[in-house]
């Protein structure tokens, strides 16, 4: 699942992206995708459930330290 990095928040943009919401209840559902926090995208990336951002990885790795090891 694609998803677009912002300023506050990661959202998946994609169409089954609500199965992330109604399995697990990552995020907030709303009309521009699922909103996730940074921890919750962090997380999801790392067990390969969504795509990688309009940014790489290593970079968000950077600002979070160690927090990309969950």
């Amino acid at each position: 699942m694609y998803s677009l990095l912002t300023t506050d928040k990661v959202i998946v943009k994609d169409e089954n992206a609500h199965n992330l919401y109604n399995k697990r209840f990552y995020g907030n559902l709303t009309e521009s995708g699922l909103e996730l926090s940074y921890i919750e995208a962090l997380f999801l990336l790392n067990k390969g459930k969504i795509e990688n951002f309009n940014v790489p990885f290593y970079k968000i790795k950077k600002n979070f330290g160690n927090i990309g090891k969950l």
